[in-house]
C-alpha cells in the first residue's frame, strides 16, 4: 500500500491533475484502511482518468484490482455532462451522499457532532461492557 500512496501522491505536481479543491492545501488525494481506499479529486475528465490509469498500472504491478461492483464515484458539483463522461471513461457508477464510512456519515457539508453519534454510541457501549 505504500508504493499505491506514492504512486497516488506523485501525480500532484502533473499539469492535468487537478486535486480536490478541499483537498489542495493539505496536498490530500487519498486515504488508504485496510483494504479501502478513497480518493479525492477534482470532478474532471484528465484528473479522474489519470488517477485509473494509475490504479491500473498498480493493479498490474501488485496483482490487487479494484473490484468494480464494490467501486463507486460520489460526485459534488460536477455537471451530469461530466459525470457520464467520467462513468463511461472508468466503467464505475455513480453512489449518492450520503454514506457511511467507518461508522461516520459523510456528506457534501461539514462534518457535524451528530455524524460521529453512531461511532460514539458504539465506543460508550464498550466502556461500559
Amino acid at each position: 500500500m505504500e508504493i499505491l500512496s506514492r504512486q497516488l501522491r506523485s501525480l500532484h505536481p502533473l499539469p492535468y491533475v487537478s486535486s480536490h479543491p478541499k483537498c489542495a492545501q493539505f496536498r490530500l488525494n487519498h486515504l488508504i484502511f485496510a483494504d479501502d481506499l478513497m480518493v479525492f479529486m477534482r470532478g474532471d475528465v484528465p484528473s479522474v482518468v489519470t488517477v485509473v490509469e494509475s490504479l491500473g498500472q498498480f493493479a498490474s504491478i501488485s496483482g490487487l484490482h479494484a473490484n468494480p461492483s464494490k467501486t463507486s464515484i460520489y460526485f459534488g458539483g460536477v455537471t451530469d455532462d461530466i459525470k457520464q463522461q467520467i462513468e463511461a471513461a472508468t466503467g464505475y457508477s455513480e453512489a449518492k451522499f450520503p454514506f457511511r464510512y467507518l461508522g461516520v456519515t459523510l456528506n457534501l457539508g461539514r462534518l457535524t457532532p451528530d455524524m460521529f453519534r453512531g461511532m460514539m454510541d458504539k465506543i460508550q457501549a464498550a466502556i461500559h461492557h
